[in-house]
């Protein structure tokens, strides 16, 4: 499904979800192959349901030797929709303090491939300031905040956030 998702115009409207088959990959209960749908006559779909289901953050993991933020995904996420600025790295899952948490200023992408797994590669100024605040110094100390505008699915829906004080 997700090599699916990867493909901006494949199964993203009825018009666009279509099925072949060989005759190989399936067979009834005495054995008998399927039908072959030849790639040139495939057969569209009868219904279509549109992806709602906004992306949800299942894991992440702050590298402050390598200066990388990586973020594990269930679904395909579009990398080009990265905005750095919507996230925050702090000690607890809820902080009152500035000096507790540190929101990036700026990164790159260290691929543009459209994926489950995305890695944010920090700048030098926020892991310098991440490590001068004492923020993410161990497994404990180590939660992430992300705002809906971090990022978005294939089908251009924001991420579910993370806020601070409830979710993060």
């Amino acid at each position: 499904l997700n090599e699916i998702k990867k493909r901006d115009r494949l199964f993203i409207s009825r018009e666009t979800a279509f099925i072949s088959v060989k005759s190989s990959h399936i067979a009834d209960m005495i054995g008998n192959p399927l039908v072959v749908i030849a790639k040139t006559f495939g057969q569209q779909v009868a219904v279509f349901e549109n992806d709602t289901t906004r992306p949800r953050l299942s894991a992440f993991h702050l590298d402050l030797n390598l200066g990388t933020l990586t973020l594990t995904f269930p679904e395909t996420v579009d990398v080009s929709s990265v905005n750095f600025t919507s996230f925050t790295i702090q000690v607890d899952s809820g902080v009152d303090v500035a000096t507790d948490q540190h929101t990036l200023t700026n990164g790159s992408l260290a691929s543009r491939e459209d994926s489950t797994v995305v890695v944010i590669v920090i700048t030098n100024d926020d892991l310098n300031d991440i490590k001068q605040k004492e923020v993410a110094t161990s497994r404990l100390s180590s939660w992430i905040v992300m705002e809906s505008t971090a990022l978005m699915d294939m089908n251009g829906l924001p991420v579910q956030p993370l806020y601070n004080g409830i979710s993060a």
